[in-house]
């Protein structure tokens, strides 16, 4: 799947999600996950301790900066409307397994390292 219509289906999602319930946000949030799951911009999402954790696959890097943030902010409202203690995402690269950066909005969003 190419990004530009990861990027449609994120624009569709935010669309649909303007005025839906909180239970159809969280299943649309996580089927768009598995959408990037499926298309290798994610390998996986583990919630090892008190934050998630997001590894990226090389696919990841081909977007440009704000599509990346979009991305990210689907996982932190998913896992945040989970648990509001899940103040931020710490993102990894799923090759060399490395700390790449976070997600909190709170901070500006994206932030790589």
């Amino acid at each position: 799947m190419s990004i530009k219509k990861i990027i449609t289906g994120l624009a569709l999602l935010i669309f649909l999600s303007s005025g839906a319930a909180n239970a159809d946000v969280q299943d649309d949030r996580k089927a768009f996950i598995q959408k990037l799951i499926t298309a290798d911009v994610f390998q996986k999402i583990e919630t090892p301790g008190s934050l998630p954790h997001l590894w990226v696959r090389p696919q990841f890097y081909s977007a440009d900066f704000d599509t990346k943030n979009s991305f990210v902010n689907v996982v932190y409202s998913y896992y945040y409307t989970i648990d509001p203690n899940y103040e931020m995402v710490v993102l990894y690269d799923s090759l060399s397994g490395k700390k790449i950066g976070t997600f909190n909005p709170l901070y500006g969003g994206l932030d790589l390292d």
